[in-house]
């Protein structure tokens, strides 16, 4: 995870791993290290069974960090969304880098716009190892690169890597540690 990027950054990862924990140390670090008000930055937590959240109340979370900070802008500020899968409707919410493709048949996790504005469809997957679960990350993952047009595609996996083209989209499967020690990635 950098700290020095503008832009919307997703931890996937299976539970349990740890991603909540990166979290923390980020803003640790956003303190400490880049002297960020503990004003700015927000850390929300859309599992917490107390709250009720949908596609049309999503905003209040912006709405009442600014009634809180009416000095401060938003632009300054540092947020950290975790289990936000758990928020019906969070897809729209975060409309311009990162979105979420379904359909009756079918789902892809993640549609990723790179800088110049080519999608990547990424599935997320512990393992493909069942028959059934590999034909339904990639029919997901076809799906998504027809509706976006295009011909790449990524699924990430605990540990298996192969390369294979289907349909003329060319879907790279890879462990998840791989992928992140790539660079640059979006």
């Amino acid at each position: 995870m950098s700290l020095q990027l503008e832009k919307i950054q997703a931890i996937i990862g299976p539970r349990r791993v740890g991603k909540t924990s990166v979290m923390f140390l980020a803003m640790d670090e956003l303190r400490k290290q880049h002297e960020i008000s503990p004003a700015n930055i927000l850390y929300f937590n859309f599992e917490d069974e107390r709250l009720q959240f949908n596609s049309q109340n999503l905003d209040l979370l912006l709405q009442s960090w600014k009634e809180l900070h009416p000095a401060d802008s938003l632009d300054e500020c540092r947020f950290f969304f975790d289990e936000v899968q758990a928020a019906s409707g969070w897809e729209r919410f975060y409309n311009n880098n990162i979105y979420y493709y379904t359909e009756p048949s079918s789902e892809c996790d993640f549609i990723v716009y790179e800088e110049g504005g080519t999608a990547l469809p990424i599935q997320v997957s512990w393992t493909l190892s069942s028959p059934d679960t590999r034909q339904r990350e990639i029919k997901g993952l076809l799906k998504a690169a027809s509706y976006c047009q295009v011909t790449e595609g990524l699924i990430l996996t605990a540990e298996e890597e192969e390369d294979i083209t289907i349909d003329g989209v060319h879907i790279q499967i890879l462990p998840t540690w791989k992928w992140l020690l790539q660079s640059p990635h979006p």
